[in-house]
């Protein structure tokens, strides 16, 4: 994990846009982010962890991903979720990100519940594309909160 990428200012929640049959409508959430990129924010979260748990599908997850990282130059700190239904998304997708959109992904804040969280961050600790991971359920502090 490298800790020269610290995350300071604000970080605005995006929603996740849904089209008439509940499928994630990618032209609105890359629309979303383009406006909120515009205004001066340091940098996105998406998606909220409590807005999607178990209503998105790997593929969606994944795709959404991508697609802000084609209209961002600004980090996005992806929010995990893993009870054992609903994506991670997998550690191995969040480390492709990172290497294929390093700009904009390598922040994590890691969502699972219990015990499950902290092996988790500390997995993801071990990838140098990972810059930080963080979680506020029951895990670790973002590494400036820790001085």
């Amino acid at each position: 994990m490298n800790a020269d990428f610290p995350i300071r200012g604000p970080y605005p929640l995006l929603i996740t846009p849904r089209t008439e049959d509940a499928r994630l409508d990618i032209d609105i959430l890359v629309r979303e982010a383009e406006y909120v990129a515009g205004c001066g924010v340091n940098g996105l979260i998406w998606p909220p962890a409590s807005e999607v748990m178990g209503t998105l599908s790997a593929e969606e997850y994944e795709a959404g991903l991508r697609a802000l990282a084609d209209v961002v130059r600004m980090p996005v700190v992806i929010q995990t979720f893993n009870d054992g239904k609903s994506p991670q998304p997998d550690i191995e997708v969040l480390v492709r990100l990172a290497r294929d959109f390093p700009e904009t992904y390598g922040w994590v804040k890691e969502e699972s519940p219990g015990g499950k969280v902290n092996a988790r961050m500390a997995e993801l600790r071990r990838y140098p594309e990972i810059k930080t991971v963080f979680s506020g359920f029951g895990g670790g502090l973002l590494p400036e909160e820790e001085k």
